[in-house]
């Protein structure tokens, strides 16, 4: 029985339709740049104005990330593929390293700037395969889609110790809907297992710090998720045989 026609149908007659076999859970690596700028204005010793601007590119290094995923089948695309809509949740904690910098001869530093990053991605996918039949006997699976995410970013450095024991941040948060396309393949050997990539585009300040004498930003245009993807109930699916084909 193919996996939208079952669903359809269960659905008809008001039974269980097993959603949770659609459960998936992954780990994730996030991968990307932006530009840093800090402006940084000082009166030296000899009472003479001192003003800069340090730019540099930073690369984005993973820390880690985790994804929840599922989806609902809207209609069927041949004998082992469904439309449908792809939900989420996902987290992922990375850094950028400023490298050493020197605004002047008194001022050097290098930061570890922390950004974390929630969201929920919505999609339109088109599946084909294991996962979108729900069926053991097809060996190899395929999705593409396209959708958007309602991100909260929020970056900074440790500046010190909450009361409650947490550690203070200082930097800037903001919330973004982040358009992305996906793409992800994927087998079964027991249970399913997938890798997975998202594109996430869109103009994204992590950093926006204004101090007495300084400036600082970060700014970046989009980022790549790669997640090793595995659906713990997928061995709970269902296997097409000759005897029960439809």
């Amino acid at each position: 029985m193919r996996s939208y026609a079952k669903y359809k149908r269960l659905k008809d007659n008001g039974q269980n339709v097993k959603s949770w076999q659609r459960y998936d859970i992954g780990y994730s690596f996030v991968f990307g740049s932006a530009h840093y700028t800090d402006h940084y204005i000082a009166v030296d010793g000899n009472g003479d104005l001192f003003d800069t601007t340090f730019r540099k590119t930073l690369v984005a290094k993973p820390i880690y990330g985790l994804m929840f995923n599922t989806y609902f089948p809207l209609a069927s695309m041949g004998d082992n593929g469904v439309l449908a809509i792809g939900l989420g949740i996902r987290a992922n904690l990375y850094k950028w390293n400023t490298g050493d910098v020197s605004l002047g001869s008194n001022y050097t530093y290098n930061y570890d700037y922390l950004t974390m990053d929630m969201g929920v991605p919505i999609s339109i996918d088109m599946k084909w395969g294991c996962d979108a039949m729900l069926d053991k006997s097809t060996r190899t699976c395929f999705t593409i889609g396209v959708g958007g995410q309602p991100t909260y970013f929020a970056t900074g450095v440790p500046s010190g110790i909450n009361a409650d024991g947490s550690v203070a941040l200082a930097g800037s948060n903001v919330v973004k809907i982040t358009p992305f396309v996906k793409a992800e393949a994927g087998f079964f050997a027991g249970i399913c297992f997938k890798v997975r990539a998202i594109y996430n585009f869109a103009n994204i300040k992590y950093l926006d710090m204004t101090g007495d004498n300084e400036q600082i930003s970060l700014k970046g245009t989009s980022n790549f998720n790669l997640s090793i993807v595995l659906m713990p109930f997928s061995w709970d699916w269902g296997k097409e045989q000759w005897w029960n084909k439809r």
